[in-house]
């Protein structure tokens, strides 16, 4: 008997849901054949995620802290079983990497402003930028779609904006459109995002010494 369980995770969990949230689901097994379950389901052998949990990769700990069990072939929950994943110790590399991200993307949306997957995916790297310093510097671990504005070095660009840019991570991604992908963004939203990058910068170098 394959031993198997299935989590939802994300906006649903959160309450976060909303027209445009689609369903996260993982599924955990001991089969290393995973071909058989549908593509949209994130998967990972048991020993995968093992490691992953030992690693203390930010997914883990986002899944210990909000996935909710929908399935268990042992009536036991994994995820919960196994306890609180280990320290996030690659948090900076993972931190500069999507800073080189998100510059790139500005850069993009510097000479041409409506390039939506630039859009997006500076959408995606400032929220992982925020979910990194939650967990690190503040040690709430927020995986909210709005985290950038609630830490303590909030992101100073209009909400409006920001939606926005997640409007066109979802163009990209899911294929889904919106008109309003193609609004103009504010003169002054480089210079604010790139301001807030800096700040991020200058918080994760400080930290690396310290630690």
């Amino acid at each position: 008997i394959i031993s198997l369980w299935i989590y939802t995770f994300g906006s649903l969990v959160r309450g976060e849901i909303d027209a445009e949230s689609d369903i996260d689901i993982l599924c955990i097994c001991d089969s290393t054949d995973r071909g058989k379950l549908p593509a949209y389901i994130q998967k990972y052998s048991k020993n995968d995620y093992l490691k992953i949990h030992t690693e203390g990769d930010l997914f883990s700990h986002h899944l210990y802290k909000e996935s909710c069990l929908i399935h268990s072939s042992d009536g036991a929950d994994f995820i919960q079983s196994i306890g609180r994943p280990g320290p996030y110790i690659d948090w900076n590399s993972d931190l500069l990497s999507f800073i080189e991200i998100a510059r790139y993307s500005l850069d993009s949306i510097n000479s041409e402003s409506h390039s939506v997957f630039s859009k997006g995916l500076l959408y995606m790297t400032l929220r992982d930028m925020a979910m990194i310093y939650s967990h690190v510097e503040m040690h709430v671990s927020d995986f909210s779609k709005y985290v950038p504005y609630n830490i303590d070095i909030p992101l100073d660009i209009s909400r409006s904006i920001y939606e926005n840019l997640r409007l066109c991570r979802l163009s990209s991604t899911r294929g889904t459109w919106n008109p309003a992908v193609l609004n103009n963004l504010p003169i002054s939203f480089c210079s604010k995002t790139e301001s807030w990058i800096n700040k991020i910068t200058n918080w994760s170098l400080n930290h690396a010494q310290e630690n």
